[in-house]
């Protein structure tokens, strides 16, 4: 019996790994409850996931979001004024902490700072190990290394490794 359950035990958490990464896509585009929706399907198939739970845990704690200062850290951290930038984002969403959806992009603007390098890093590698079918924190942590030359070798590994996902850009 133990031969015929674990082929679907198997396939049934490779589904929830699928509907994890497909919540992140949703919650990457701005439709979180698509996230939701993703992630509650996860549930059904894993009961247990711990990741599928954090991350409902999650939309419910989502700040409400400024889009004028959204907008305005976007546009400073084009123009690479990255301490500008970092404060409108931090006045965007309202703490020191963006919520997982900014969390790539304010990271790697943070890293682009004197002092934001190894901040970014601690907290992407803090992210992904919470939340590690989220691929683009993966994607994020990688670039970031590629900054400096004593993590950029492992950077790039993983960029080589990215480069085979599906979808991920």
């Amino acid at each position: 019996a133990i031969l015929l359950t674990t082929p679907f035990a198997v396939a049934a958490e490779n589904d929830a790994q699928q509907l994890l990464k497909q919540g992140y896509f949703w919650l990457d585009k701005g439709q979180p409850q698509q996230a939701r929706d993703a992630w509650h399907k996860a549930l059904r198939i894993a009961p247990d996931n711990a990741e599928a739970k954090r991350s409902l845990n999650l939309l419910d704690d989502l700040p409400s979001i400024s889009e004028t200062a959204l907008t305005e850290a976007r546009t400073l951290a084009q123009a690479e004024n990255y301490p500008a930038a970092i404060a409108a984002y931090r006045n965007a969403f309202g703490s020191d902490t963006p919520p997982l959806s900014l969390a790539t992009e304010f990271y790697e603007t943070l890293a682009a700072t004197d002092d934001g390098w190894q901040t970014s890093v601690l907290a992407l590698t803090e992210l992904q190990d919470q939340y590690p079918s989220h691929s683009r924190l993966t994607l994020s942590l990688a670039r970031i290394q590629t900054y400096r030359e004593f993590t950029r070798r492992r950077g790039i590994q993983t960029l080589e490794q990215l480069s085979r996902t599906p979808g991920l850009h």
